[in-house]
């Protein structure tokens, strides 16, 4: 689903704020946030499957976190986000 987003839509592909797919569970590829750009990633997942070592939402996590781009899931609930 990445390769196609991005060759169908490009540099149009921009957001101030992402929330992955599938609680960041088998998600887009990194490519994909890298073109996004998202100054801030939102997790709808619980702890269990940000730091479970068998599934995908820890390595993307850990990818946001060496990008500084900072993420929020329920570890750090409650989470208020106030869009203009």
């Amino acid at each position: 689903m990445s390769k196609f987003l991005m060759e169908r839509y490009g540099s149009a592909l921009r957001a101030d704020y992402v929330q992955p797919g599938h609680h960041g569970n088998n998600s887009l590829t990194t490519d994909f946030y890298d073109l996004v750009a998202p100054k801030a990633i939102l997790f709808d997942a619980p702890e269990w499957l940000m730091v479970g070592e068998s599934y995908d939402a820890k390595v993307l996590a850990e990818y946001f976190q060496e990008q500084d781009i900072p993420y929020y899931d329920y570890r750090n609930a409650p989470n208020r986000f106030l869009l203009h």
